[in-house]
């Protein structure tokens, strides 16, 4: 449903912005989808006055006009028939792009002469069907005054999905209702009044309704000296904001009051109905319709049809037949406004392959007050254009049909079920905003008589969550039902999956592997003796020889993940693991404590001894992170952008780096050596806190030695860090606002000692660089011809921005220079 702004405003006094509309309407349940701007298709049209009209010197059909388009005149061929002097048009100047004309206008001679623009009809401007003719303006329009502006066309329309069970949100007053109790704004609905003739509307036309069940109710009005031709820019412009095309005055005020109120209408064609008679029953097997659509319908008795005396006329709820459709020649109408059954219509929409505006709104159940709200508002419009109304309406309904639904609601219930303290004033306070009739029976009861137009509130729980609505999702506290213990999600969990998230973020695919492994998976590796992985518990009751033993790493389950990726020919492979590594140690000793724990043999071995063994020990469980990349050129996919290479040591590293950062971690790398992993490409890594850092773990290549008894093909990279010790190292995460000045980067070639890691080289440099820089990062490494012995080249560059200005070349280099000045006593120079 497409809610204009200004439409709206005409029902609630609504003082927010279109967006800020849409955020409260979204807060209180109302589905707003999008927030669009209109008007920009008309840009370039504009109002004119035409000041002067003269025939065409070469051609009779046609006319040169002379129009005031504001400070200017526009001289402008036409041949619409219309066209006079004094006439307020709109007009597309040369250079215009016209949507409805899919073209740019051309100034182009016509027979002689200069044609500087064009003069649009209704369908030009895409404002409606009527291109029989030049679109009227009022006068009150000023010449030169941009189209969209003078005929409102440039406003913000909210698109608002409507739910199956809220047929009320199907129009402007529905919607209107919402917007005022959210709001907490009054609902000023139009006094609906108009003239009517002596004649009745009863002596003009006749109504029989065979089965109340399928129509509970049918209003007939009869409209004599209805408007032709196109309507007044202002409903054209209506219609076109929501979304309709405007085709002539009678069937434009159908649509208006079908979007205003959510009622469908329908217009017959007075003189083609037999008899003045409209009959509401089951169409005959045989029975055929010509719609308005143009297609020959074959109908049965599962159809229901508006008849005359004679023959169907009209397919009820979907669409009218061609042969009572309103024509410029219609004098009088029949105006049809009606409640039909909803499956009734749903079904007939289905076998007939016919979905319509009207036919969406029957579906969803219409209240019967509706019917002649709908009829009125139509009545009123069309006297307004000059139609003249009967008197009276003939109205036919099923008298039980309109039973008021009247709910009881507890407090306390209602507070139960949404985790609220709210009294029974409160509540009714809302359910008042809402338009229903409460009454206070004491002890916290409440008697809630339900409008007619929400036919989805039948119960407490309804009117519960309605109260739910108004006084905002975001006000009610997160509560856990009475039935189950209170309590929270615990930290360590919490963080578990923040770690989870944010690695998957990194590009990474998480696996679950056994928490059981076998001596044997732990030989590759060419482990010492003596080693903490070596020292494990063994399974009184293993599931097989196979998982004998708690796992003290992740690194073996990841190995069997990778073998069983690379075995089937997978080239590209990014795994992570989260779970429990288990170390023995003995009661009462320190958290880590090993000693005297049983080491698990090299292979195999007398499980039953080791058990016995280690009877007096028992298992510390550690939380552990492992990641495994592993990347083969031949087996990955090709890309065009640039050559596929396998992964380094500094992929796994920005891994590790970017999961770190988004949990609020700041980690180190050192280079180091561990058993298992490559002794040149393995770093420490560190988990930096605020007194300090703290180890973690490891991260680096897998062993040549271990990947070729493996079987590994490529060059396979490992980590595995405890993710206690990240956990503590954990800072709140903040944003910071980027700034708004233009940074400045200087580039420095720095030598420095050969054994200095390029990490303090970066320290260095960002203690001394001073408060204006931002940013310091490597960007080149070199060792070689021009680098004296026992040291290297470093390439740093440094990123200088203030927050409050501009810096000037003078400002940056003087930092520079005092920064080059300040790192040299620490070994740290530039390169000559």
């Amino acid at each position: 449903m497409r809610l204009p702004i200004s439409w709206l405003r005409e029902f609630v006094d609504v003082q927010f912005e279109a967006r800020q509309l849409a955020e409260r309407l979204q807060m209180a349940g109302v589905p707003v989808e999008s927030v669009e701007r209109t008007g920009q298709e008309f840009a370039g049209m504009v109002c004119g006055l035409i000041t002067r009209l003269d025939p065409h010197p070469a051609n009779g059909h046609l006319k040169v006009a002379q129009i005031d388009v504001g400070g200017r005149t526009l001289q402008v061929v036409t041949g619409a028939p219309n066209a006079r002097q004094g006439m307020c048009v709109a007009v597309a100047p040369a250079g215009t792009y016209v949507p409805a004309l899919k073209a740019r206008v051309q100034a182009q001679q016509m027979g002689g002469v200069l044609s500087a623009g064009v003069v649009l009809s209704p369908k030009e401007a895409g404002l409606g069907e009527d291109e029989s003719g030049l679109m009227e303006l009022p006068d009150t329009v000023r010449p030169g005054e941009a189209l969209a502006d003078a005929l409102g066309l440039a406003d913000d329309v909210l698109e608002v999905e409507v739910y199956p069970n809220r047929p009320d949100w199907m129009g402007v007053v529905g919607l209107a209702r919402e917007a005022a109790a959210v709001l907490m704004q009054p609902l000023k609905l139009p006094e609906i009044t108009y003239p009517e003739e002596a004649v009745p509307a009863k002596d003009l036309c006749d109504v029989e309704v065979e089965s109340y069940e399928d129509c509970p109710r049918y209003v007939a009005r009869v409209i004599r000296s209805v408007p032709r031709g196109a309507s007044p820019w202002w409903l054209a412009a209506r219609l076109y904001l929501a979304g309709m095309r405007s085709v002539s005055a009678v069937v434009d005020v159908t649509n208006y009051v079908m979007l205003e109120w959510g009622q469908p209408l329908h217009a017959f064609d007075l003189e083609a109905l037999a008899g003045y008679r409209v009959v509401v029953r089951r169409a005959r097997e045989g029975e055929q319709i010509q719609t308005l659509d143009g297609q020959i319908r074959e109908l049965d008795p599962s159809t229901l049809v508006i008849a005359d005396a004679e023959r169907p006329q009209a397919l009820a709820g979907l669409m009218g037949g061609a042969a009572s459709e309103v024509s410029p020649k219609t004098t009088a109408v029949l105006l049809e406004s009606a409640t039909f059954r909803g499956a009734l219509i749903r079904r007939a929409s289905r076998r007939l392959g016919l979905r319509t505006e009207a036919s969406a709104r029957f579906e969803r159940g219409l209240p019967l007050e509706l019917a002649e709200w709908g009829s009125r508002r139509a009545c009123q419009l069309l006297a307004q254009l000059g139609g003249r109304v009967a008197r009276g309406s003939v109205d036919r309904h099923d008298t039980g049909e309109n039973r008021p639904v009247t709910v009881h609601l507890r407090e306390k219930r209602v507070n139960r079920v949404l985790g609220t303290q709210l009294d029974a004033q409160a509540m009714a306070g809302y359910l008042r905003r809402l338009g229903m009739d409460v009454q206070e029976d004491g002890g916290g009861h409440l008697r809630v008589r339900v409008p007619d137009w929400r036919r989805d509130v039948r119960e407490e729980d309804d009117l519960a969550e309605e109260i739910a609505r108004l006084h905002g999702y975001d006000r009610i506290p997160s509560t856990l039902p009475a039935s189950t213990a209170a309590g929270r999600v615990p930290p360590e969990s919490e963080w578990t999956w923040q770690m989870r998230r944010s690695l998957a973020a990194a590009g990474m695919y998480e696996v679950v592997t056994y928490t059981f492994m076998t001596p044997s998976e732990l030989e590759p590796l060419g482990l010492p003796a003596g080693h903490e992985w070596l020292r494990a518990m063994a399974i009184a009751n293993p599931l097989s020889e196979e998982y004998s033993h708690l796992r003290t790493t992740l690194i073996p389950g990841l190995l069997r993940a990778v073998r069983l990726n690379v075995s089937r020919r997978q080239g590209v492979i990014r795994l992570f693991e989260v779970g429990r590594v288990f170390r023995a140690k003995r009661p009462g000793s320190g958290a880590g404590a090993v000693d005297g724990a049983v080491p698990i043999p090299s292979a195999g071995g007398v499980l039953a001894a080791e058990v016995a063994a280690q009877e007096a020990l028992l298992p510390e469980e550690r939380l552990h992170v492992g990641i495994a990349m592993l990347l083969l050129p031949a087996a990955a996919p090709r890309q065009w952008y640039e050559p596929v290479r396998a992964y380094d040591f500094f992929d796994l590293k920005g891994v590790i780096e970017a999961a770190a950062r988004r949990v609020g971690v700041t980690v180190e790398f050192e280079a180091a050596s561990t058993d298992g992993f490559h002794p040149g490409r393995t770093a420490a890594v560190f988990a930096v806190t605020e007194s300090g850092r703290e180890h973690a773990g490891y991260a680096g290549e897998l062993h040549p030695q271990a990947a070729a008894r493996l079987d590994l093909p490529g060059r396979l990279y490992l980590a595995e860090l405890d993710l206690e010790a990240l956990r503590r190292a954990r800072r709140e995460v903040s944003a910071k606002t980027p700034g708004r000045f233009p940074a400045v980067q200087r580039d420095l070639a720095l030598l420095v000692p050969e054994q200095m890691p390029a990490g303090r080289v970066v320290e260095l440099v960002r203690a001394h660089a001073g408060p204006l820089a931002e940013e310091v990062r490597v960007f080149d490494a070199y060792k070689g011809a021009g680098v004296p012995e026992g040291t290297r080249g470093l390439g740093i560059s440094v990123v200088y921005r203030a927050p409050d200005r501009t810096l000037s070349d003078q400002e940056v280099d003087a930092a520079r220079l005092e920064l080059v000045r300040r790192i040299e006593p620490e070994g740290v120079r530039l390169r000559g």
